[in-house]
Order: structure tokens, then C-alpha cells, then sequence
């Protein structure tokens, strides 16, 4: 799903912090978390105009919210992501 030359970029403490595409996939533990069954996700907007897309997913999480802004192309017949944002939103 990611392209090779995607990058991540958020902020943390106001400083910006990048990954690689294959570090943050790297980072992956390959198994569901403890608390799978109470993080929900959802696809809240997609535009698409030609072989260019943007999406916004939302990750609710038991103590946070954390919202994804993924830059997409289609390369050849598949779409992939060749960068993404995202903010997390601590909840109270």
C-alpha cells in the first residue's frame, strides 16, 4: 500500500519527526494489540481527481484520537501512498 519513497510526518512537542514508509511498517508488531476490540477506525473523506487522491482516516483509540491525511497516486492500476500526516488528539 505505501510506495517505496513514502514518507510520515507529525509533529511531537512542536518538533516535526519523520519515518520512512518501510520504518513505520518495520515498527509494526504483526499481531493485534491487547485492546483490539476497543479501537475503531473509519474512512471520514476521500478526494479523488484523476490518478491523485487525498484521505482522511480516524483512529479512536481507548486514550487517544488520532487522525490520518494519506497523499496518494495511481501508480500503473493500483493506488499508493506516498505520504502521510497525522495528529493525535489525547483524550481527558
Amino acid at each position: 500500500m505505501f510506495h517505496p519513497v513514502a514518507n510520515l510526518y507529525w509533529l511531537n512537542d512542536g518538533a516535526l519527526q519523520t519515518l520512512t514508509g518501510e520504518e513505520y511498517i518495520a515498527r509494526s508488531p504483526g499481531r493485534p494489540t491487547a485492546n483490539e476490540s476497543l479501537r475503531k477506525r473509519w474512512i471520514e473523506a476521500v478526494d479523488v481527481t484523476g490518478d491523485a487522491a487525498v484521505g482522511k482516516v480516524v483512529l479512536d483509540y481507548p486514550d487517544v484520537v488520532i487522525t490520518d491525511y494519506f497523499a496518494l497516486l495511481k501508480v500503473g492500476s493500483e493506488w499508493k501512498i506516498v505520504n502521510k500526516i497525522f495528529t493525535r488528539q489525547p483524550k481527558q
